[in-house]
């Protein structure tokens, strides 16, 4: 049997588009109501063919038939009327529960303080780390988490890191890629100064950013002082050519243009633009962004896509919140930290300096403080 379903905004004009394209003998057999993306009304009628012609002799049958559109869209109906039901109280549960006030099964203390100890962290996150300290309570921590604080320790557990990209015993193309603002030629030229000056690596840079003229003048003057060598590229051709010339370097660093991080097409045509097998894409973040946003442009990389995460800005920031928005189930790992604007001494390796790091953030509580609160939680 072919069944056709046929959409309109009432339920009258459904059935006349139905009766229309099957014939006048169609066989209704499921009537919904739905409702569109903005809230609109719209009714489905599922209808099929008759089997056979009807004749003078099939009255009978086309009597039983008619009983049997009757039932069925009595029990459509039904359906609807039930579900309409099912979904009133369960709007009229939601309303009771916020109406209701704060009940005290609740814990006081996170409920008044965990925003005084991980400010700006998401309550679901800190009610973690709040959980995970407290069934340490008592053990050491340990020395290779570089901290004796509990509340840095808690979120150093919780943040993967991997090496520097400097750190690499082969040949490594990383393409920096990120939103207008971040930092990304900046990090790129910290990188090359790190790679090159403190750990004797042969470092070229390919530009992808050519049309921004400031931004190619920072990369060459920088570039000239050390001895790096800089190319432009506009498009695919060009980068791998550009890249075919560095093929002896041990490190090539890709400056990207800025995007938006919410146009998909544009982000999808950078991407295309780098899509070699041997191009690392890492995305670079700045801890001052809103930790929503962060968390919701790590998401749209699946595991395993990304290099890493390089974050920026941390001396701006006073809230670990960013980091652990955008790590948490993330899968990605964080490589490198940057923490102001100092060529190239401002750009630090994550797996070794991320304790560190935090324990600058003012708004992290003492040891003291975040133990009697956990113990209270």
């Amino acid at each position: 049997m072919n069944d056709q379903t046929f959409t309109a905004p009432t339920l009258k004009e459904a059935m006349l588009r139905a009766k229309s394209t099957l014939g006048s003998d169609a066989l209704i057999l499921n009537i919904r109501e739905t409702r569109t993306q903005s809230g609109s009304r719209r009714h489905e009628v599922t209808a099929r063919v008759s089997p056979r012609p009807r004749t003078e002799v099939d009255s009978v049958n086309d009597f039983h038939e008619a009983i049997g559109e009757l039932r069925s869209l009595k029990t459509s109906w039904e359906n609807t009327l039930a579900s309409n039901e099912r979904l009133r109280r369960q709007l009229e549960g939601l309303v009771t529960e916020i109406r209701q006030p704060r009940t005290l099964q609740e814990p006081t203390a996170y409920s008044t303080e965990i925003d005084h100890v991980l400010r700006g962290v998401d309550p679901k996150i800190a009610r973690t780390l709040m959980a995970r300290s407290k069934s340490r309570q008592g053990a050491d921590i340990p020395n290779s988490l570089g901290t004796n604080n509990p509340v840095v320790a808690e979120i150093v557990r919780s943040i993967p890191t991997c090496g520097p990209l400097w750190d690499r015993s082969r040949r490594t193309v990383a393409a920096l890629i990120g939103a207008t603002g971040v930092g990304k030629t900046t990090t790129v030229v910290k990188l090359a100064g790190q790679a090159s000056l403190m750990h004797n690596k042969s470092v070229g840079i390919i530009t992808l950013d050519a049309y921004r003229a400031g931004k190619v003048s920072t990369l060459e003057s920088f570039a000239q002082a050390i001895g790096i060598e800089v190319r432009e590229a506009s498009d695919r051709a060009s980068l791998q050519a550009a890249a075919r010339e560095f093929a002896s370097r041990d490190l090539i660093l890709i400056d990207t243009p800025g995007l938006n991080p919410w146009n998909r097409e544009k982000r999808a045509d950078l991407l295309q633009t780098l899509d070699f097998p041997d191009v690392e894409k890492h995305l670079v973040l700045s801890a001052t962004s809103r930790t929503e946003d962060l968390r919701d442009i790590a998401a749209d990389f699946e595991e395993g896509k990304l290099g890493s995460l390089i974050f920026t800005k941390l001396d701006e920031s006073r809230t670990p919140a960013t980091m652990l928005s955008a790590t948490w189930n993330s899968g990605h790992n964080v490589s490198h930290l940057c923490d102001g604007q100092d060529i190239p001494n401002d750009i630090h390796a994550a797996n070794n300096n991320l304790a560190k790091m935090l324990e600058r953030v003012p708004t992290i509580r003492t040891s003291s403080e975040f133990t009697s609160l956990a113990a209270a939680c």
